[in-house]
């Protein structure tokens, strides 16, 4: 399901993001102008004024016929940034309630973190291929290298490949069991938050 969704609730997430500062952004042009900190005159802020209130202007309607100005005070930007507010960190739990069954791709130990692979060989290009699940409900996180699977060139391959992805030197990347199988387990001396970090940038 993270796999899925998470890259989407990152857009989303994003979307928020920007245009909650693009709300904030208008806002304190406004009162710059209001209390001619900035010329009301100057083109450049008026045409900066123009645009956002483009994008902002019919939000600030919808928000008006619902709760209309209260002594001539218009608190539709401050509504619609508490909204913005409530809805990206909304998302940011969802996100963090989708990765935390990503975890159970890893666990932390005192040496560092254990990651379970199913290696894929023989592929087009090095690359990380998501999560798969096997018959006993236990997930793997895919991964794709170009090497075959004789004299260990595949698993040379991917631990040359994680190290540079993680940013690990490679001696910091040990096969623990699986040397000689496509699932394996490694050790990787990262840290936790690290790896959701990297997990996340994937958009697994």
């Amino acid at each position: 399901m993270g796999a899925i969704f998470e890259p989407f609730l990152y857009v989303i997430g994003l979307l928020v993001d920007i245009y909650f500062k693009i709300v904030v952004v208008q806002v304190v042009l406004y009162w710059l102008m209001h209390f001619k900190v900035l010329e009301p005159s100057n083109k450049y802020a008026l045409k900066t004024v123009e645009i956002l209130d483009k994008l902002t202007l019919p939000v600030y309607k919808k928000i008006g016929e619902k709760i209309p100005p209260i002594s001539g005070f218009d608190f539709s930007p401050f509504i619609l940034m508490l909204a913005l507010i409530f809805v990206g960190r909304l998302i940011m739990r969802l996100s963090a309630l989708m990765l935390k069954g990503l975890r159970l791709v890893f666990e932390q130990n005192q040496r560092g973190v254990l990651i379970r692979v199913r290696l894929m060989p023989n592929s087009s290009c090095c690359r990380i291929s998501g999560v798969f699940v096997d018959a006993n409900n236990e997930k793997w996180l895919k991964v794709c290298v170009v090497s075959v699977p004789e004299k260990g060139k595949a698993n040379q391959e991917l631990s040359k490949f994680l190290s540079k992805e993680l940013k690990v030197a490679k001696s910091d990347i040990e096969i623990v069991t699986g040397e000689l199988d496509r699932y394996k387990k490694l050790l990787v001396k990262i840290n936790k938050d690290e790896l959701l970090r990297w997990l996340k940038e994937k958009g697994i």
